[in-house]
């Protein structure tokens, strides 16, 4: 089974000051199919916890086809799309929730018609040691869906040039996740708190390390007319994550 599908309903709390469906939402939905995915899979969190393993998501980029409307139902699909080495990539896609179905992996297996993407979504993950949290090798092989990429290319490089301070955010209990850091949705929220601004057509989300509760992450800003970035860095400058987005 190289797709999996969850069915999702926006809300008017869903959406920014400019009607934009908050980033932190679509990432909530992705995360939410990938770790359904996974369980039907055999390879979700309670799965991966009696080996001592646990998923951790690196890489993260989005593609905004169509504008997402409040009080409107989707379905929010995802698929493997290859594995090498250490790293798996994950896709996904979502659809209103009357988009047509076709088949796939030459079955009868009916999925939302990867066409009608009105999200894109392209995502780097790895296997974790979760007592050590040292990078780990799995015999996890996932079907793939042996179709093209969602977004096409590789992942980007990205660096501000000169960042500025902004603030520093303490990581609280709603932030913390079954893994016991904090959730990686969070961080793209931080970002647009710290910057005021917020993604509507595209982003990218590098996650460097974890940070856990209590934890501080400080903000740095940069932003131009096109597009803003944003890094976070822990208490000793170690860096968190980095965000750019339209």
């Amino acid at each position: 089974m190289a797709y999996y599908t969850i069915d999702v309903e926006t809300t008017d709390k869903d959406f920014d000051s400019e009607g934009n469906i908050r980033a932190e939402i679509i990432l909530d939905w992705f995360q939410n199919a990938a770790g359904k995915h996974s369980t039907a899979l055999h390879a979700g969190a309670d799965d991966l916890l009696k080996e001592d393993l646990m998923w951790v998501l690196t890489k993260l980029k989005v593609e905004f086809e169509a504008k997402i409307q409040p009080n409107k139902k989707y379905k929010c699909t995802t698929f493997h799309v290859r594995q090498k080495s250490v790293t798996f990539k994950r896709d996904y896609y979502v659809t209103d929730a009357d988009a047509p179905m076709v088949a796939v992996d030459g079955s009868d297996l009916l999925v939302p018609d990867k066409n009608k993407a009105l999200v894109k979504g392209a995502s780097q993950w790895c296997l974790m040691h979760y007592s050590s949290r040292k990078l780990a090798k799995s015999d996890y092989v996932f079907p793939t869906s042996g179709g093209d990429d969602m977004i096409a290319g590789t992942f980007p490089k990205i660096k501000g040039k000169n960042p500025e301070y902004i603030s520093t955010r303490t990581v609280c209990d709603d932030d913390i996740d079954f893994n016991n850091h904090c959730n990686n949705t969070k961080y793209i929220a931080f970002a647009e708190i710290a910057s005021g601004k917020y993604c509507s057509s595209e982003l990218f989300i590098n996650y460097a390390s974890e940070t856990r509760l209590g934890d501080e992450i400080k903000l740095y800003v940069e932003s131009t007319e096109e597009e803003t970035y944003v890094e976070g860095k822990s208490s000793d400058d170690k860096l968190v994550f980095q965000t750019i987005y339209k």
